[in-house]
């Protein structure tokens, strides 16, 4: 009976050291999992900046994009002006799509910035502090890294490469910007709608005016 059971021992501990024949080996695997988690999450919010770059960059392109410009060059049968000129007609379409974007991306960022930073942070602030505020600091040094990073890398910079060459950049941007309003369809729509009934209580028009003006000339 023993013999049997002492069998049925050597068994499940054969079992369970070849399941894991190196325990050392299965905790490097564990940690190396869990150390891998802040580094996907590090990539994700670095996609999240380039997000919100294109939207910045594509905003101010779009609507700094000097029209009578825009029209010598549709004239001359460039595809992407003529989307740009389509786009400027509806100003609402492309600044809705924008500005769900850019919240959808920082709302995001918000999310993933504390667990992509934090853990770095609270390593490099450990070995000076590790008193009661060690989490509240770890979590505003990791909003105000993440908030700086956003403003440098997804706002200014975007928009004053925007600014410097907007019909360029804007021939670059028109499509991929007119795929997130598709893709935003529905939601485009009602913010698009409601704000155009709130900019009519104020007798302005809904759509873009264009008078020609001897600057734009120019231009040209």
């Amino acid at each position: 009976m023993s013999s049997k059971h002492s069998g049925k021992s050597e068994k499940h501990e054969t079992r369970h050291h070849g399941a894991c024949p190196d325990r050392p080996l299965c905790g490097f695997g564990a940690r190396f999992a869990f150390q891998s988690r802040p580094t996907q999450q590090l990539l994700i919010l670095l996609l999240l900046i380039l997000c919100s770059a294109f939207f910045s960059a594509a905003e101010i392109s779009l609507a700094a994009s000097r029209r009578i410009k825009l029209q010598v060059m549709a004239d001359e049968g460039d595809e992407h002006a003529k989307e740009i000129l389509a786009l400027q007609s509806r100003p609402g379409q492309f600044v809705t799509a924008v500005q769900i974007g850019i919240n959808a991306v920082a709302i995001l960022a918000g999310a993933v910035g504390e667990s992509a930073l934090g853990p770095s942070l609270r390593d490099w602030i450990e070995p000076f502090y590790k008193g009661p505020w060690l989490e509240p600091l770890t979590t505003t040094l990791s909003f105000l890294v993440v908030t700086g990073m956003f403003i440098l890398f997804a706002d200014l910079l975007p928009k004053r490469l925007a600014m410097l060459a907007p019909e360029r950049l804007a021939r670059r941007l028109v499509r991929p910007l007119h795929g997130c309003i598709v893709l935003f369809k529905p939601i485009v729509w009602i913010f698009n709608t409601l704000s155009d009934k709130l900019i009519s209580l104020f007798g302005l028009p809904a759509q873009r005016t264009d008078e020609l003006t001897f600057d734009d000339i120019s231009a040209v």
